[in-house]
């Protein structure tokens, strides 16, 4: 956003050096909520795909696809009181405190809501062969909630001692689907099989992913 303002910029793995010089407060504000508003975007757009997707190939890509780029939107929102890029175009808007922590308690609302939808969502899911609801669990939740975050902090490495404590806190909103899994175990049946294999395109995404974000640690000017 910063680079279509005309606003010099240098991309990092973890934040954004931007040239203030020349900026307003209009295009502080488009820069700061860029970001999420993207997020939701793409996430909404996987969303879709992935409701309507046949292959079963690459249906769990679009589904943690989309609860990415939703529940980055959502937690930008829960943390607009504290930090962040909703804080950032919220206090340049001079909006008042409790408008403020109103966007929070909206936030927390939502997300909790929405993780709560995936818990159920996964239960019209299973891996062909997965005899057991703990090995659906464990393989659709728990495992990716757990390694997930390890390699995330272990990819943009190296990170400020805050951003990698808020990377592992934030993560804790993956117990609300397991419970949401284990409350509604008897309510929803399988409506579709997956075969867990990783197949190339996964492998792809994955390395080509990784590379960006060490390729950033060294910073990409944007510049006129």
């Amino acid at each position: 956003m910063a680079y279509f303002l005309n606003v010099n910029s240098t991309l990092y793995h973890f934040y954004v050096n931007i040239d203030h010089t020349n900026t307003s407060v209009y295009d502080k504000i488009l820069i700061a909520a860029a970001g999420p508003v993207l997020s939701l975007a793409f996430g909404l757009v996987f969303w879709v795909a992935y409701k309507k997707s046949k292959n079963s190939s690459y249906k769990l890509f679009m589904f943690y696809a989309a609860i990415t780029g939703i529940s980055i939107f959502s937690g930008n929102v829960f943390s607009t009181v504290f930090g962040g890029d909703f804080h950032t175009a919220a206090t340049l808007l001079q909006f008042p405190y409790w408008l403020q922590l109103f966007a929070t308690l909206t936030g927390l609302i939502f997300l909790s809501v929405f993780m709560y939808r995936i818990g159920k969502e996964v239960l019209f899911l299973s891996f062909i062969n997965a005899t057991t609801f703990k090995v659906v669990i464990l393989s659709f939740l728990v495992i990716p909630w757990i390694l997930g975050t390890l390699l995330l902090v272990l990819s943009f490495l190296p990170l400020p001692s805050f951003l990698i404590t808020g990377m592992i806190s934030s993560s804790i909103f993956w117990i609300i689907p397991i419970v949401s899994a284990v409350l509604n175990r008897r309510k929803v049946k399988t409506l579709e099989y997956i075969s867990p294999t990783l197949n190339y395109v996964d492998i792809i995404l994955v390395l080509f992913s990784f590379l960006i974000v060490r390729a950033l640690i060294f910073g990409v000017s944007f510049v006129h």
